[in-house]
């Protein structure tokens, strides 16, 4: 049980790792229409727990600003269906007991 347990923290570790990498990415306006970076970010939101997610204060850090930033028209259908999805599960963390499944 006790490997299973330091197996999870590590993914957990390495997921957050991930998203810090990919929301400080996403922060740059350059990379706003970065198709690949919205598709990476929007699979760790689905494997990660909005527990684990909230402790990181990765989005409470953005919920002011990156809205509006990322409100730019996006060319590609398939992005800004994936850029959606990745608000809709940020946002629902705003919201108290919320809770957003990726469908």
């Amino acid at each position: 049980m006790e490997d299973r347990t330091t197996a999870l923290k590590c993914s957990v570790e390495m997921l957050t790792h991930d998203l810090q990498l990919l929301f400080n990415h996403l922060d740059q306006g350059r990379h706003q229409k970065d198709g690949r970076a919205w598709a990476m970010l929007l699979n760790i939101l689905g494997r990660i727990s909005q527990e684990d997610l909230a402790e990181t204060g990765l989005w409470q850090a953005r919920s002011g600003w990156w809205p509006q930033f990322h409100s730019i028209p996006l060319e590609s259908k398939d992005v800004r269906h994936m850029r959606r999805k990745v608000f809709g599960i940020l946002q629902a963390l705003d919201e108290e007991g919320g809770e957003y499944r990726l469908a």
